[in-house]
């Protein structure tokens, strides 16, 4: 009765320990597959993973340390399948689900190699240390994870090398691409779309998709989507360490550069701002002689860490008039904004778009020095800037219903970005603004500083502010309070759900709601 009572908690345990792992790996995806990153999210949320994911469970090895088996194995039997049908049931819906790469896929095999490895050494040993071993390790499957990555890391390396060499093979048959890189510490995924919209009728362009802005992610893109008839490509390059824009660049080897503007922005991975424009600037150090880097003058970073190369520079500029590209007379209307654009030679433009946002001038800015030193007429850039529509999830106008607007402004995660996105809410001056956010993440030792400053902004635009997530957004209620804002139209929400329904309940006619921000799972 006890050896089936046992073998039957044991099932019951592994099969736990499978289903949670899962999620694990699901987390490790959302880091970046980064050991270290993983590590720090695990410590910083450590002691809620550890009672969601079986620590109860540990009270049946107390059980058994004290002699009582055939208690701590029913403990185990019964709490174990409990917490399955917990899991099961309590399944919460994913931002982000789990994408069944081939990489998760290895992955997954060497975990279920190495647990299942770990089990057959035990159960020579003994079938009650491996009871202990499993309970231990169903409360802590980061332990399990953390070792089949590092097992398979040097095989994904390699891996990783083949696709770069494979990759480089066919960027180097494309003799006379044109390729555009664009990096920048926001704005490079909206600059990438606006440049593809002005330049695809006259030329067949290819782009970084989404956000593959990662090495293996461009790297992807060449290998299943570059054709020979391609005569521009237009990548997006990120970064989060130093030399992720010089690999890149490495692959791809780019004619033509754009830095949109540099900020404070992963300094959780890059650790200083120095670090940031030194990795930047990869992007123009690897521009070759015939070349051409277009340079935001209005960006103070970039004009003090500019250096005299043999580079072509082709400056653009919202406030100096000399650039080689200037643009002025800027008319906010009910329907977008009109303004000019003047060359160094003389030439205007007068141009429309319906893009919300002072950031995004720039943006179309950096575009339409771009494709006119490629050859489209500023007159041809006009009518293609008139029809542009908001990227996904940044600054994009919805209209909700008859009462309501939102402004979808999610994938944005940086002060510069969040802090116009709530001057477009302010704008809105006969309508109730509401605010639904959950802050700013990955911002380092500064994050706490940098989303108080945005609590602050935050009093002066909106009327309600609802917060999402009682601890990641503390910071940003005490910027509120201190603003001397009415705290009685400031309201903490445990998730976006509930969040939602109380925009529901305290939205009026004539509603303006910005979503400024939404965090991945791993924050949540």
């Amino acid at each position: 009765m006890e050896t089936a009572i046992l073998i039957l908690a044991l099932v019951f345990i592994s099969m736990y320990q499978l289903m949670i792992i899962k999620h694990e790996v699901h987390m490790f995806q959302q880091n970046s597959y980064m050991h270290s990153r993983y590590i720090r999210w695990f410590i910083g949320k450590g002691d809620l993973a550890l009672i969601y994911k079986g620590a109860p469970g540990l009270i049946s090895v107390v059980l058994l340390v004290l002699g009582q088996d055939i208690s701590a194995f029913i403990f185990a039997l019964v709490y174990y399948s409990v917490m399955i049908v917990v899991v099961l049931k309590k399944k919460e819906k994913e931002k982000k689900k789990l994408v069944y790469t081939n990489r998760v896929k290895r992955l997954f095999a060497v975990l279920i190699l190495v647990f299942g490895l770990s089990i057959f050494v035990f159960v020579q040993t003994n079938v009650i240390v491996l009871f202990i071993y499993i309970v231990i390790m169903s409360s802590l499957p980061q332990i399990l994870l953390i070792i089949s990555a590092a097992i398979i890391l040097p095989f994904e390396e390699l891996i990783s090398l083949y696709y770069i060499n494979d990759a480089k093979k066919k960027m180097d048959k494309h003799k006379n691409l044109k390729v555009v890189g664009i990096t920048g510490s926001y704005g490079k995924t909206s600059t990438k779309y606006i440049l593809n919209e002005i330049l695809k009728l006259d030329f067949n362009v290819l782009m970084t998709p989404e956000s593959y802005n990662t090495t293996l992610g461009v790297v992807r893109t060449i290998r299943e989507r570059l054709g020979p008839l391609h005569e521009v490509f237009i990548v997006e390059m990120g970064a989060k360490k130093r030399r992720d824009i010089e690999k890149i660049c490495r692959i791809v080897k780019p004619t033509y550069g754009i830095l949109t503007t540099i900020g404070p922005q992963h300094l959780e991975t890059f650790k200083s701002l120095e670090n940031i424009i030194k990795t930047k600037f990869e992007l123009y150090d690897s521009i070759p002689s015939y070349g051409m880097a277009f340079i935001n003058k209005d960006d103070k970073i970039i004009m003090d860490n500019l250096k005299n190369e043999q580079t072509k520079y082709v400056f653009y500029s919202m406030h100096t008039k000399d650039s080689d590209y200037y643009l002025y007379d800027v008319l906010h209307t009910r329907d977008g904004i009109r303004f000019m654009v003047r060359t160094i030679e003389g030439e205007e433009q007068e141009f429309f778009t319906k893009l919300l946002g002072r950031h995004n001038l720039y943006n179309i800015l950096s575009a339409i020095c771009c494709a006119n030193i490629l050859g489209v007429s500023l007159e041809n850039i006009s009518h293609r800037v008139a029809g542009l529509k908001s990227v996904e999830h940044r600054l994009e106008l919805k209209k909700k219903d008859d009462r309501s607007i939102i402004i979808d402004d999610a994938y944005n995660s940086n002060p510069e970005g969040a802090k116009e996105a709530l001057n477009v809410l302010k704008s809105f001056r006969e309508y109730q603004k509401i605010l639904i956010t959950p802050g700013m993440i990955e911002l380092g030792e500064k994050q706490d500083e940098l989303n108080r400053e945005f609590g602050k902004y935050a009093a002066a635009a909106a009327d309600q502010i609802i917060l999402v997530g009682k601890k990641q957004t503390v910071p940003i209620y005490e910027g509120i309070r201190s603003a001397g804002y009415d705290m009685q139209n400031c309201y903490v929400a445990k998730d976006l759900d509930e969040a939602v329904n109380k925009m529901e309940e305290i939205r009026k006619d004539m509603s303006v709601i910005l979503f400024e921000n939404d965090l991945p799972d791993i924050y949540n």
